[in-house]
């Protein structure tokens, strides 16, 4: 069916949207392929709008990988004051600081009265819905492994696989229903989606990361 891995990820790159989204919502989305998200490049990414009226932003936020782990902290535990955080991150005062003070100017943490930092409402963490999408060939058992790691960033994680593979292959969908990851078959003219991936909501500096080069992080 499909001779080489780039073929089936060809289809999946011109189709897998609007099988997984549906045609309206596909339409707020983008899609990226083999993006780089800290030590893990999933063979696509598509990252859509869960609300129609939310407003496109145009300029994205070039964060440091501190500044996703102080927003994670912060978003996963609330509101700290900045020795807290600090202690948190086992990092220096000064390298704290510098990345609060940038993220203040940013528009993406306040200081309260109280002296504790907070993530702004803007960073839309149920507004915004991450798939990542695992393709191999034949080594189905490796790509539902590499699908449970993009869990750590992603909604929804899927393994895509040929449809003859999927067909072939009864227990497929078994295994990837008790891992909470989707299956998807692909053929040179469909997508079609077999199992439903459990969905959560991550909140890693890989999430922070991707969300915001993604321009949806707004202040």
């Amino acid at each position: 069916m499909f001779s080489l891995e780039s073929d089936l990820l060809a289809v999946l790159e011109r189709r897998s949207r609007h099988t997984l989204l549906g045609p309206a919502a596909a339409q707020e989305s983008t899609i990226y392929t083999e993006l780089s998200i800290g030590m893990i490049i999933p063979d696509l990414v598509i990252v859509h709008r869960r609300r129609s009226h939310i407003p496109r932003v145009e300029a994205k936020r070039n964060l440091s990988w501190f500044d996703c782990c102080v927003l994670s902290e912060l978003l996963k535990v609330g509101p700290l004051t900045q020795p807290v955080l600090g202690r948190r991150l086992l990092t220096r005062e000064s390298k704290t600081t510098l990345s609060v003070e940038r993220l203040l100017r940013l528009g993406l943490l306040v200081r309260r009265s109280t002296g504790t930092l907070k993530v702004t409402l803007a960073s839309r963490s149920n507004q915004i819905g991450i798939i990542a999408v695992e393709a191999k060939l034949l080594r189905w058992r490796q790509a539902i492994r590499q699908a449970q790691s993009y869990r750590s960033f992603a909604n929804e994680s899927f393994v895509a696989l040929p449809r003859n593979l999927v067909s072939r292959i009864k227990g497929i969908g078994e295994q990837c229903a008790s891992e909470g990851v989707g299956l998807i078959s692909v053929s040179p003219r469909s997508v079609i989606i077999h199992v439903r991936p459990q969905r959560h909501q991550p909140i890693s500096p890989d999430w922070v990361w991707l969300v915001s080069r993604t321009a949806e992080f707004q202040a």
